[in-house]
């Protein structure tokens, strides 16, 4: 993977729900590229990235969000400075998930120097409710995706663990329920 690449995007603050300048970056790269590229608009000032390269009825797909967490009151560190000690490198949101974003555009890159088609989708709001996700798919924009790939770390716990493939993710669900009669302790 580009350790640039990367760099740029640890560099780049993309703290939920303020994505404008992360997507406004990869849009660019994927245009440098030679991606024909389009936003799904979310909310005013924040848009969901996509991109193909090539003709294809059904494209292999790679998925990955543009969002991250705020730093924690202890992190160790400048959070958008990417640091780079042996084969480790830490910096807001290189495991959450600039590190996949990185090898996405890598792969984009790869794709486009060996005229292979392909589909690649960045998302705003995942720290969240998922906004950009639901957004995707409610414009069709998976329609024509054959296979998706997240990029993903499917495990944090354990950082000395090699990271694995999984299929299937987790997901968030939520429900709204409303309960008639009167309000009493149940266990």
């Amino acid at each position: 993977m580009s350790t640039e690449i990367l760099r740029e995007l640890v560099e780049t603050p993309s703290v939920f729900p303020n994505e404008a300048a992360i997507s406004g970056k990869i849009k660019g790269m994927l245009l440098e590229y030679g991606f024909k590229v389009h936003e799904v608009p979310v909310e005013p000032g924040r848009n969901n990235i996509v991109g193909t390269f090539g003709e294809s009825d059904r494209y292999l797909g790679f998925y990955g969000h543009m969002d991250t967490v705020p730093p924690h009151a202890d992190y160790q560190q400048d959070p958008f400075t990417l640091k780079i000690e042996g084969d480790r490198a830490t910096g807001l949101g290189v495991i959450d998930m600039k590190g996949g974003v990185a090898a996405i555009l890598e792969t984009a890159k790869f794709a486009a120097e060996n005229n292979l088609p392909v589909k690649v989708l960045f998302g705003v709001d995942e720290e969240n409710i998922s906004k950009g996700a639901h957004a995707l798919v409610d414009a069709g924009e998976l329609d024509d995706v054959a296979f998706l790939v997240v990029g993903e770390s499917g495990q944090v716990d354990d950082y000395d663990q090699d990271f694995a493939l999984n299929y299937g993710r987790k997901g968030h669900l939520q429900y709204n329920i409303h309960v008639a009669g009167r309000s009493v302790h149940a266990a």
